[in-house]
């Protein structure tokens, strides 16, 4: 896509982020500068993740210079393909559906027995983010399905740990809902310009029935029924969310498979 210019934005919680996103991060700019198209990488610290999204929006919305916004959370992992199939698709919203950080031993021992694979075994016992919002439609039989369109699934809404968005989003945001234009934050660090107004797009809200909307639900809400946009979430894009586990483990059981008996052990 010639002329086009990213910005790369990052939320960061606590001034940290994780190797494997900083080894994801360089590929993709190294891919995207050998495709002619220009990035910038940028960073925010706070433990407002609405707050840091709104004010990436509005540098992409008031800099003309900027055609896209890609969201790359500080504990995501993806290889460089995954940002060219976003910016290939041509969708003003999309991005890749990523697992939670976390694992069910019984489903893994469940899906392990069915599969011969053990990294499909992996996949299919894991949790997906905004998985359970692709756009769904149910045949005569009750079954339910969604239809994928080179590896892309229409969405409900979608987290923004990889996202891209066309700034067209954020154009048409600005001009239908003029009421989330506000005054700058005025706190924010000398990155950014203490004068930007904010565009208010993925401040929380609640819905009609007063349930909370975090801010990539309320950001997706906005979009789809005040905006009448679409979403499209690529499925078949392996990810990684990384995140801290506790590996447990009694060395008994292993020893055991391996024919040394319990007696031998001391038990």
């Amino acid at each position: 896509m010639p002329h086009a210019r990213v910005l790369i934005a990052t939320p960061v919680y606590d001034g940290t982020v994780t190797i494997e996103y900083m080894g994801a991060v360089r590929d993709a700019e190294a891919a995207l500068a050998s495709r002619g198209v220009a990035s910038a990488l940028r960073f925010t610290v706070g433990t407002e993740l609405w707050k840091s999204r709104n004010l990436f929006a509005s540098v992409v919305l008031a800099d003309p210079g900027f055609t896209h916004l890609l969201f790359v959370d500080a504990d995501m992992q993806f290889p460089p393909s995954a940002v060219e199939r976003l910016l290939d698709s041509g969708k003003p919203f999309c991005g890749c559906v990523y697992p939670y950080r976390g694992i069910d031993p019984a489903e893994l021992h469940r899906w392990s027995r069915a599969l011969d694979s053990p990294e499909r075994a992996r996949n299919v016992a894991a949790r997906y983010v905004g998985a359970e919002r692709l756009a769904v439609r149910c045949d005569a039989g009750g079954r339910y399905s969604f239809a994928v369109e080179d590896g892309f699934a229409r969405a409900v809404h979608l987290g923004c740990g990889l996202t891209l968005l066309h700034r067209s989003v954020f154009d048409t945001m600005a001009a239908v809902l003029p009421e989330l234009m506000a005054a700058p934050y005025g706190n924010t660090s000398a990155a950014f310009d203490p004068a930007l107004r904010i565009l208010q797009c993925f401040s929380p809200t609640v819905d009609r029935d007063g349930a909370f909307l975090s801010e990539d639900v309320a950001f997706c809400r906005r979009w789809t029924e005040r905006c009448g946009g679409e979403i499209w979430a690529c499925v078949d894009q392996e990810m990684g969310h990384v995140g801290r586990h506790v590996f447990r483990g009694c060395a008994a059981d292993r020893l055991s498979v391996q024919g040394v008996s319990s007696s031998s052990l001391g038990a």
